[in-house]
């Protein structure tokens, strides 16, 4: 029953969000709903990976490979968009399952510190070599589009283009909720409890922890791919520790327990991003002094929180109610 009504919200949340471009018709509305869907993806996809209790601060890094890979192949090779964008998520995958094997047998903050270096590794290689095909510290300029089907165009912020990413969106984000409630979620929620009982049971720890990875690094690939074409510029400064820290706040925010808190989260933050943009320099202080007080107050994060709001005043509403009962008796 529960599983029927998480999909019921997410289908009238969806419907919300591709009426909304009808109503609100400007270009900064239309981009505003792209970032949406691409800072889902990641967010998303980063919360699945923590499923095993890794917490990949290189997510913003694999999201760089995806869309580096993608763009070069268009703007150097002239290949379709429709090859590039899955290219590019392979080469994240790829990369993540050499990584994933060298670094998942790490737990907790070492396997944070680790990956806390790699995104930092990933934007200095972009930046520093290949600098005739990456473009150096300017990145790549002039990152075309996805390629028009018969009728349809994709062109930079029209209304064919946002509905593109808003399906892939929606696919993506139900196809890890299919995942998450298959017999493979439960082997990862075991792990993540206890990773000495699942082995004790027979489960290969490493190698669930792996497919994990590489699955939630290939989405970060795909958002990648989606953000070179949309933005049409991208350089090395664009997947820094900034964007991973702001991921794990809407991950954290939106607690572990549902795909939902996360998608909420998420549309909260951008709001909020948008709200105070003019303040974007002070963003890793706020994203951080955020993520404390997430910690600190809401550990179970918002839909947690909203679950003992809602039993709390549930409880006090039956016990008020049988005071009630009680004087009238």
């Amino acid at each position: 029953m529960q599983k029927f009504k998480n999909i019921q919200f997410g289908l009238y949340f969806s419907i919300i969000f591709f009426i909304l471009p009808l109503i609100f018709r400007s270009n900064y509305s239309k981009y505003t709903l792209v970032w949406f869907c691409i800072y889902c993806m990641l967010a998303v996809s980063l919360r699945f990976i923590m499923l095993v209790g890794a917490v990949n601060f290189a997510h913003a890094g694999f999201m760089g490979i995806g869309a580096y890979v993608s763009a070069v192949l268009m703007m150097r090779l002239g290949l379709s968009f429709w090859i590039t964008f899955i290219l590019g998520a392979l080469v994240s995958a790829i990369f993540a399952a050499f990584f994933g094997i060298i670094t998942l047998r790490l737990k907790g903050a070492y396997f944070f510190l680790v990956s806390f270096a790699l995104v930092e590794i990933i934007r200095v290689f972009f930046s520093s070599y290949f600098v005739d095909i990456f473009g150096g510290v300017n990145g790549l300029i002039g990152v075309p589009p996805p390629n028009g089907i018969l009728w349809l165009h994709f062109d930079a912020g029209s209304l064919g283009l946002l509905y593109l990413i808003g399906v892939i969106t929606v696919l993506v984000l139900f196809s890890v909720y299919l995942f998450e409630k298959s017999y493979w979620g439960k082997v990862f929620n075991c792990i993540n409890e206890s990773d000495n009982l699942a082995q004790s049971i027979g489960i290969n720890i490493l190698k669930y922890k792996v497919i994990v990875f590489i699955i939630g690094c290939f989405i970060a690939g795909v958002a990648g791919s989606l953000y070179g074409c949309t933005n049409g510029v991208i350089t090395p400064d664009d997947f820094t520790y900034e964007l991973s820290l702001f991921l794990l706040v809407c991950v954290v925010l939106g607690g572990m327990e549902n795909i939902l808190g996360t998608v909420l989260s998420v549309s909260l933050l951008v709001v909020i991003r948008e709200l105070f943009r003019s303040a974007a320099y002070f963003e890793p202080i706020i994203w951080g002094l955020s993520l404390i007080l997430i910690l600190l107050f809401a550990p179970r994060g918002l839909f947690g929180l909203g679950t003992n709001i809602f039993w709390i005043a549930k409880s006090t509403f039956r016990s008020l109610r049988k005071k009630e009962i009680n004087a009238e008796g």
